[in-house]
């Protein structure tokens, strides 16, 4: 499948804690907006000859935070939700990534308390994504026909994304 030039809308899942949010959301900008490759297993920076600043990533956050609008050059293959394994993969490593080191939520007689570390399967991860992912105007719409639906929706949702 080959790539595609438009607009995505990431949804933080309710299970989804909030510094594992942010996570996700670090690596599929860092993944997004260098042009990053998978390299016999590890992910290698690649920058293609013809970079060009308005295919890189650009990206929106709602007022609380729990949605994100990116506009990128997505891999086809990273959006198709029916498999989307490479993508899932990538997040669910992510996701248990940060479980290693969960962040500190209070202190006890002086002690760290950490929150719950939890592991991720993918068949989970490509749940969630199935229903917190649109891909605005599907896989085979223009740039300008995603753009449009994206101008649509954060028109019908102002008081959500700070446009009044």
């Amino acid at each position: 499948m080959a790539d595609w030039h438009g607009y995505v809308l990431w949804e933080k899942p309710a299970a989804l804690r909030a510094w594992e949010w942010r996570a996700v959301l670090l690596r599929l900008w860092r993944v997004l907006n260098r042009y990053m490759v998978q390299v016999e297993g590890e992910w290698v920076e690649q920058l293609p000859a013809n970079v060009q600043p308005p295919h890189r990533l650009h990206y929106r956050l709602n007022n609380d935070k729990t949605k994100i609008i990116m506009e990128a050059n997505f891999h086809g293959v990273d959006l198709d939700i029916e498999d989307a394994v490479r993508l899932a993969l990538y997040i669910r490593n992510s996701l248990n990534t940060a479980n290693e080191s969960p962040p500190i939520i209070g202190y006890e007689n002086g002690d760290p308390i950490y929150d719950e570390a939890r592991s991720y399967t993918i068949a989970q991860v490509q749940s969630a994504m199935r229903s917190h992912i649109t891909i605005a105007g599907g896989l085979n719409a223009t740039w300008e026909e995603s753009r449009v639906l994206t101008r649509a929706y954060l028109a019908a949702n102002a008081e959500d994304w700070g446009e009044f």
